[in-house]
């Protein structure tokens, strides 16, 4: 996980237990009160009392804790990965007091200005505990099915059999391979561009909010934050220039959190690709590149085709997809023969 989104996700909860401490003050006050005008201020029924609002407080500690953070993560666009699960449990988990020393000291406390009766200061404690435990178990659970359903919008690509038919012995699909004019293969070899596979932006967007885009004429479906990312790499090779884009502008046009959150949109573009690209041939890393600091689609402009993405009314499209499709040229240069 980013380490300035676990900073900020930090901070909220830091915030928002600081706001609770006042609740849970009143609260004891008020059962205190309560008892007080019932003669039983000093009686075992008053440190019950006291016991019962700290339970409660555990029990809804989770579910104040997951409507804190949820929105962030959901804003932030995170993206999933095997350790997202554990990384956000140990992070939740240093802020949930549920065995908290300050717990102890204040039943301690309460124990200590009874004048009637005794209780069992430990007793009371392991209920607490317990209800912090299943109170923590119950966020545990939230956290797991949010990263399970991070998962599942990675889709699963897998070579279509009318596409294999078209394999040739080498593996790769003759038929779809693109071809530049003599400049623009000039352009091609002066700045070390890998991919010569067709990209056509369909402007097609599936029921799940994927956004299919076709490599050679094999569907990729790419979430709305890494299509975002995907489309700005696009306008920079449309400036005619060697398409490399720095991390510090991602970041600055708030297309990634951080320089590790420019490697992680990276890693999950390279991953969805993936599969459409094994079956022509292509690496994944000569399709995106990503040196040091920077990113580019390392392909020829001219191999991709916008007009299918510019021919949408900008009004159907996610806001901030729209500011990148706004940005796009209708055409290639010149379109190359991609069919032959």
């Amino acid at each position: 996980m980013d380490q300035n989104l676990a900073k900020i996700l930090a901070d909220r909860i830091s915030i928002l237990l600081r706001q609770r401490e006042p609740r849970v003050r009143e609260e004891i006050a008020r059962i205190k009160n309560d008892y007080e005008a019932r003669g039983l201020f000093m009686s075992g029924m008053r440190f019950r009392g006291v016991a019962n609002v700290l339970s409660a407080d555990q029990t809804r500690l989770a579910d104040e804790i997951w409507d804190a953070v949820y929105p962030i993560l959901s804003e932030s666009h995170v993206l999933y990965s095997e350790d997202l699960a554990t990384e956000l449990k140990a992070l939740v988990d240093r802020f949930y007091p549920g065995r908290s020393q300050s717990i102890r000291e204040r039943l301690v406390a309460e124990a200590a200005s009874l004048r009637r009766g005794s209780v069992n200061v430990d007793l009371h404690l392991s209920r607490i505990v317990q209800a912090g435990d299943l109170g923590r178990c119950s966020l545990h659970n939230k956290i797991e099915a949010f990263c399970l359903s991070l998962r599942n919008q990675i889709p699963t690509l897998t070579i279509s059999s009318e596409a294999e038919d078209k394999i040739d012995p080498a593996g790769v699909h003759a038929i779809r391979i693109g071809r530049l004019d003599p400049t623009a293969e000039q352009e091609f070899a002066k700045h070390n561009f890998k991919s010569h596979l067709p990209i056509v932006l369909t402007g097609e967007v599936e029921k799940g909010g994927g956004n299919v885009v076709q490599v050679a004429g094999e569907k990729v479906s790419l979430p709305p934050k890494q299509f975002c990312f995907f489309l700005r790499l696009v306008r920079e090779l449309q400036r005619g220039k060697n398409g490399y884009v720095t991390s510090e502008k991602l970041i600055k046009e708030r297309l990634a959190l951080s320089k590790t959150n420019v490697n992680g949109v990276v890693f999950q573009l390279r991953k969805n690709f993936q599969h459409a690209l094994e079956g022509q041939g292509i690496d994944k890393f000569d399709f995106i590149e990503a040196p040091k600091l920077m990113v580019r689609l390392s392909t020829h402009p001219q191999y991709i085709s916008c007009s299918p993405i510019k021919s949408r009314p900008l009004e159907q499209y996610d806001p901030e997809i729209r500011k990148q499709v706004r940005g796009l040229r209708q055409a290639p240069i010149s379109s190359p023969d991609i069919l032959r």
